[in-house]
């Protein structure tokens, strides 16, 4: 079958699947892993495993380039303890308890420490995909997974070298520490590339004005670093996310993502299918009840791990319970381990398909696991411990959740005006640092009551929720209006779909961005113009 009939079939029966799953309110991925299932070797034998790899792999690839292009590398410098402490913490955690397990469970020693490898790897294409949907690559427990991630994935090389010295054969460590020297070397020519060479070359195709030019520019800026990390050892996701942080450091990043957005979602939804073509039916029919067990304990191990990790990390029980929940799934990489495993003599046939499935399953169940995560976060919230600072004594003041760009802004607005207040914020560290200076701030999660309680919210005037996830946003609006019905409550939000909901969960005002900025380029456009002020105020009021 040519490459044609394949996308001709793959698409025109992934339609009628997502249709169904559409309508049944079931997420789009579970029904690409079906569609996979249906037409692969061990389905109904339609499409053979090599036919969809390339493209699946160029999903992936375009997937974390565009990731990264949403990064720069100061973000990267900022997540340094999230992305080696945190990264290191929940690895090697989770990949001692789950080795633990797998020997008591009947394993050698050494399939246990294989085994620990696969589970303490998660998907890095799921993840960041339900990451971008649902709008959280920016929230706090989107940064944590993010940085968790990237270190997963340098880990894996060395889990793939490891493989041989598992199965008995001549030690890999020198061939290990020979890639770890060319990994920081690839990372140090992309910092140099970010800040000299790719700003100078794309000016000058920039300069040139043909969007051609320029698309097929980003596209080997793209394929050649996630090429040249491939020919090292290394992974072409890691490539693909570097290539991706070389663009988003230059003034045209954003053109660069727009131009490569339709591409990453039509290869991506190929990059599903053949994970669901993987799934060896008869195994999961004959081993139904342990696959699912299994699935269900990996599950819970991870998450369990990964949410210590981020309370380790100094986050509050609601943030650490989404981290725990996003690395859940297992990693599309442990299908590669497994096969070099396999080949090793390190894994059985039916050890191999048994992990292979389990592997999937819990990749499926991620989309239901993040739809699940609020209620979960929420529960995780009310068994945490509260918050042990000392109430705070104002009255009449602002409460401000969150300390970032706006909620900043809101603290200047109020301190000049000689109003008391007190913010409330997430990240340690930089509570700490507001503290130095000398800032009203307490460490927090607003939407916990006790919290809400140590900020005398019953004495507040107002309180401003100034964060940029829009479901943490509407909890705490909920949990505010329920502690203190009579306080006023502002929030923002990027959209304006987003008002109705807002409003019933209890905000008396809410500001929105995509609004205030299409009337304020209203405002300039007309003034532009010379349009009177008179008539431009007259628009401005209709309009709201």
């Amino acid at each position: 079958m040519d490459i044609l009939q394949v996308l001709v079939l793959v698409f025109a029966l992934s339609i009628g699947v997502i249709l169904l799953f559409h309508r049944i309110r079931m997420p789009a991925i579970i029904g690409f892993l079906l569609t996979g299932v249906l037409v692969g070797p061990h389905g109904l034998g339609l499409i053979g495993d090599s036919d969809v790899q390339l493209l699946a792999q160029i999903g992936v690839v375009l997937l974390l380039f565009t990731v990264g292009m949403e990064f720069s590398l100061k973000d990267i410098g900022r997540m340094k303890k999230p992305l080696f402490l945190g990264g290191f913490l929940q690895v090697f955690l989770t990949l001692g308890i789950a080795a633990f397990i797998a020997v008591q469970l009947g394993l050698t020693f050494q399939q246990g420490i294989f085994v620990g490898f696969l589970i303490a790897l998660s998907s890095t294409a799921i993840i960041l995909k339900l990451l971008q949907d649902r709008g959280e690559v920016y929230s706090p427990h989107g940064q944590i997974v993010i940085a968790i991630s990237i270190f997963q994935d340098i880990v894996a090389v060395l889990m793939m070298l490891f493989i041989p010295t598992l199965a008995g054969a001549e030690s890999s460590l020198p061939a290990a520490l020979w890639v770890l020297a060319k990994g920081f070397g690839i990372i140090a020519a992309v910092i140099m590339a970010a800040r000299w060479l790719v700003p100078r070359v794309l000016h000058t195709i920039a300069m040139t004005r043909t969007r051609e030019l320029f698309l097929i520019t980003v596209a080997v800026i793209c394929f050649a670093v996630a090429w040249l990390t491939s020919s090292i050892g290394l992974s072409l996701a890691l490539g693909a996310f570097l290539a991706g942080l070389i663009l988003a450091d230059s003034e045209y990043g954003d053109q660069a993502l727009a131009n490569m957005l339709p591409f990453r979602d039509v290869f991506m939804s190929l990059f599903f299918v053949s994970i669901g073509m993987l799934l060896d039916v008869n195994i999961l029919r004959s081993n139904l009840s342990l696959i699912l067990l299994l699935a269900l304990g990996i599950i819970v191990l991870k998450s369990v791990v990964a949410a210590a990790t981020a309370f380790l990390l100094g986050m509050p029980a609601r943030i650490a319970s989404l981290v725990g929940v996003a690395l859940a799934p297992m990693s599309e990489f442990g299908f590669i381990l497994s096969a070099a495993a396999l080949s090793a003599g390190l894994l059985t046939a039916p050890l191999y398909g048994t992990l292979l499935a389990v592997s999937i399953i819990t990749m499926a169940a991620a989309p239901l696991l993040f739809a699940l995560s609020p209620r979960i976060a929420a529960s995780a919230t009310a068994l945490s411990n509260g918050n042990s600072q000392q109430k705070v004594r104002l009255k009449g003041h602002v409460i401000i959740v969150g300390m970032g760009t706006n909620g900043a802004h809101v603290a200047q607005a109020v301190k000049s005006a000689g109003i008391p207040y007190i913010i409330l914020d997430m990240n340690p560290e930089r509570v700490r640092a507001e503290r130095h200076k000398g800032e009203s701030i307490l460490f927090g999660d607003a939407i916990a009551p006790s919290v809400l309680e140590t900020a005398n919210i019953r004495e507040a005037r107002l309180v401003m929720i100034a964060i940029a996830d829009s479901k943490a946003t509407r909890y705490i609006t909920s949990v505010v209006r329920s502690v203190a019905p009579k306080v006023t409550i502002i929030v923002r939000t990027p959209y304006v779909s987003e008002e109705a909901t807002l409003r019933k969960a209890g905000a008396d005002y809410v500001v929105m961005a995509e609004r205030e900025t299409s009337l304020e380029l209203s405002r300039v456009a007309l003034s532009c113009c010379g349009v009177s002020q008179q008539k431009i105020n007259a628009f401005v009021k209709s309009i709201r």
